[in-house]
């Protein structure tokens, strides 16, 4: 079962994905509603569903909540439905052809509300996702700049000269175009991992590399794409200009910036100029320092953030008319995968 996150948490703010992975599909059924309305448990109930009817779905985890779904995809039925509230926020581009909209927000009683409440716990949701994505730009930043240190204690020209030789020997596959899945996502509770290729024969992960992984990996992705090979590629956790893995559907394998327990190493050590940082080390470590720290104070913020959305559900619950959402699920359930 493969499944992925909608977006994560980047010094930008959210950057979301679902987009991208719904552009090949046929249809795409757009859930909206607001927090507490039961659009992840319907979700859930829709993959559960479609499982039992023998099709593969794809699960779509939320990059705030990764217990919460924010949508599923029917591959073989060319099929999807997502939560399309903020801040993954989805449009009809071809309402009734394409895009197909559910509201479950109409089964809600607004006299239940109390406004009061809503938008005292939704105005502390924004400040603490607006500090959590400041503490997440400083890392970024202090991370690129220790990066850019580091790199120029590499050997580039024979790094380039292995990365060639080891994408002819591993990676080289099929033609094809690319694709994107969030394999990994910043949270209130830290760093989050999905397992967006199951079907992987080989999983390669990148040792040695002082935080110069991106390095590499942009090398190979530059290779693949000058030869128009099939690959998914995966964002970083929360730079926006990086990625943290490539999947080569050729060869089936996945080779990313993160340690697995099941996969092979790739050491990239011995690519460092011997002595090169001796007179930086202070500076190494004092930016080291820095970048966990702030990420450490974004993680506060975010996991803030997580609990006044909390309230804004116990908020919405008590108004919310949930029996109404079988007749939805029985809908739905008809439409992706019948």
């Amino acid at each position: 079962m493969s499944e992925f996150f909608a977006g994560t948490n980047t010094e930008v703010g959210f950057t979301g994905y679902l987009e991208e992975y719904f552009s090949p599909l046929k249809k795409v059924y757009i859930i909206k509603g607001t927090a507490g309305s039961g659009k992840s448990t319907l979700l859930k109930r829709l993959f559960s569903g479609a499982a039992e009817k023998g099709y593969e779905v794809h699960r779509i985890r939320c990059s705030s909540d990764p217990s919460s779904l924010d949508g599923i995809i029917l591959p073989e039925r060319g099929v999807a439905v997502a939560d399309g509230t903020a801040p993954h926020v989805l449009e009809p581009k071809h309402p009734m052809v394409r895009e197909f909209l559910v509201d479950v927000g109409r089964f809600m009683d607004e006299s239940k509300l109390s406004r009061e409440n809503i938008l005292l716990a939704a105005k502390e949701k924004s400040t603490h996702f607006t500090r959590a994505y400041g503490y997440i730009k400083s890392a970024v930043f202090a991370e690129r700049n220790r990066a850019s240190l580091l790199s120029e204690g590499l050997d580039i020209q024979k790094l380039y000269s292995f990365a060639n030789r080891f994408y002819v020997k591993n990676l080289r596959g099929e033609r094809g175009n690319i694709q994107y899945r969030v394999a990994n996502a910043f949270t209130g509770k830290g760093i989050q991992v999905c397992n967006p290729f199951p079907k992987a024969k080989r999983t390669l992960f990148l040792n040695g590399c002082r935080g110069c992984e991106s390095v590499f990996l942009d090398m190979v992705k530059d290779i693949a794409l000058s030869e128009n090979q099939k690959i998914t590629l995966c964002p970083h956790p929360t730079d926006s200009k990086r990625i943290n893995g490539i999947y080569f559907h050729g060869r089936e394998v996945y080779l990313t910036a993160n340690k697995q327990e099941e996969g092979e190493s790739v050491n990239l050590s011995r690519f460092f100029i011997k002595g090169y940082f001796s007179s930086s080390r202070t500076l190494l470590k004092d930016s080291g320092v820095l970048v966990k720290t702030a990420y450490a104070l974004a993680e506060k913020e975010l996991s803030y953030a997580s609990h006044f959305h909390g309230v804004l559900e116990q908020n919405y619950i008590p108004a919310m008319d949930f029996s109404m959402l079988e007749g939805e699920y029985i809908r739905l359930l008809k439409a992706v995968t019948e």
